[in-house]
């Protein structure tokens, strides 16, 4: 009889056993995988670069790292500022992203005078000229937003948008840094402090 008991005690044990871990299993896996989902996979430090804005003063981004959020939007010089929709919306949003602690550059291969004479209405930050565009050093290349040279031999910078935290981290994908996924939604949490 003891050994019934026993075995019967044995057997519920291991069903409750089983039946707890399978519960926190199933409990804990949406928060999980919700976890994983906000964290970035692959954060690296963000590439420098040292170049002229569009008064032809020289911008160093390690200046504003440890300091600021910083958010880069690269664009072909082929476009004047006014046409990229995200730099035009920044403008209008400068003030509350620059009371949140927000540096704003915008980043093309046009020469600094070239951005002047494009823009009928002056940017409150900068629009860098990375002239050099294509090259080994340059920040297009570094920041992995360069085409291939087309048949003239010029290269272009592709669209592409950049947040770097105030750690100088940036999350990268491969062997350049990753832009983000929704520049829009980007620009809305940068706007309202999140």
């Amino acid at each position: 009889m003891k050994l019934r008991l026993r075995e019967y005690v044995v057997i519920c044990s291991a069903v409750i056993i089983t039946a707890l871990c399978l519960w926190r299993i199933s409990a804990s896996s949406p928060s999980a995988a919700a976890a994983t989902a906000l964290v970035p996979m692959d954060m690296r430090p963000a590439p420098p670069f040292e170049l002229y804005d569009q008064q032809s003063h020289l911008v160093k981004l390690n200046a504003f790292l440890n300091r600021h959020t910083v958010l880069l939007i690269f664009f072909d010089a082929s476009q004047d500022p006014e046409q990229v929709k995200s730099l035009v919306r920044l403008r209008e949003f400068y003030p509350a992203l620059k009371s949140n602690g927000v540096a704003v550059f915008g980043i093309s291969s046009a020469l600094p005078q070239d951005i002047r004479r494009q823009s009928s209405k002056p940017f409150p930050f900068p629009i860098l000229a990375d002239i050099k565009a294509g090259q080994p050093d340059s920040a297009s290349q570094l920041w992995g937003r360069c085409s291939s040279p087309g048949p003239d031999g010029r290269v272009t910078i592709q669209e592409g948008m950049f947040l770097v935290d105030r750690s100088g981290m940036v999350e990268w994908h491969d062997q350049a840094p990753q832009p983000v996924t929704n520049p829009e939604q980007t620009i809305n949490q940068l706007i309202s402090g999140n």
